[in-house]
């Protein structure tokens, strides 16, 4: 939703590589093995992972952002 913040691990569960945003395709994509992930829900599109990407709980206040 407009003024909602996410934030998903940038570290594949598969084999802890590190994933990248492909705005192009709408999707997550770790390039060590061609694990996808959906970029909106953080769950497995293909590939070998198992897990779908963790998300952290963010709170923004004012100009501030907590992640935990």
């Amino acid at each position: 939703a407009a003024g909602t913040v996410t934030l998903r691990s940038a570290i594949c569960t598969h084999m802890g590589c590190k994933v990248r945003y492909e705005p192009d395709k709408a999707r997550v994509f770790c390039p060590c093995h061609d694990g996808v992930f959906d970029s909106k829900t953080g769950l497995v599109l293909s590939g070998p992972p198992e897990a779908p990407l963790p998300l952290y709980k963010v709170e923004v206040r004012g100009e501030d952002i907590l992640i935990s």
